[in-house]
């Protein structure tokens, strides 16, 4: 994806420290920001203010409204792969702004999925970010991980019914604020470790696996 954006030479001791966002890195980070801020903005003084229509389900009409909104700028400005690198990391831009949202404005036993939305967003989005950065002659739509596989679909549709599941039968159980936030270090010093560990090993990085790799070698 990146291929043509050759990056200069650098003296540095973790390869590509000094190198500058190829074209696709950027263009992700401005509709990812982009997104975040133009759903959060409006929605934040919306909700705080309650200049909200008093009909089920209004408060998410604003934010998905934004959403559909940006969508078609990005329909308008972009295409090819620039298209398709936008509206992933609008998506996760869009997502990570309705967490937040659940963080401020829900009740509090469901703030805490908000968290996980945040970090799910996080993830996902600093993957394809920290790849363009660090090694992006192997950059692809891939490098999001939103298709990693159906195993990781299926632990995260687990998760989600685990989290209901236990809000309806144990309610009492989220409000145990040491228990999640101990969760929340834990996955930030993950990502952290991880992030590091993908900009150390720079072109030596990949997400394929080794058995992807010998079937495309045999």
């Amino acid at each position: 994806m990146c291929a043509n954006n050759p990056r200069p030479a650098t003296s540095s001791a973790v390869p590509g420290a000094h190198a500058k966002l190829c074209s696709e890195g950027r263009v992700s980070l401005y509709c990812f920001l982009a997104t975040a801020s133009l759903v959060l903005l409006p929605s934040v003084p919306q909700i705080y203010y309650g200049i909200v229509p008093n009909v089920w389900g209004a408060i998410l009409w604003g934010p998905v409204l934004y959403y559909a909104l940006i969508n078609m700028i990005i329909r308008f400005v972009l295409r090819n792969s620039n298209y398709q690198v936008a509206i992933r990391a609008s998506f996760l831009g869009f997502t990570m702004a309705v967490s937040v949202l659940v963080i401020c404005f829900a009740p509090s036993q469901w703030q805490q999925f908000g968290v996980y939305g945040c970090f799910m967003s996080i993830f996902h989005y600093s993957e394809f970010l920290v790849i363009a950065w660090a090694n992006p002659r192997s950059l692809s739509l891939d490098s999001f991980m939103l298709n990693h596989s159906v195993h990781y679909g299926l632990a995260a549709a687990a998760s989600w019914t685990e989290f209901i599941l236990e809000l309806y039968f144990l309610p009492d159980f989220k409000r145990y604020a040491h228990v999640w936030l101990l969760g929340v270090l834990l996955c930030a010093g993950g990502e952290v470790v991880r992030k590091v560990a993908i900009v150390t090993a720079g072109r030596s990085f990949t997400h394929l696996s080794l058995v992807a790799i010998e079937q495309l070698v045999s």
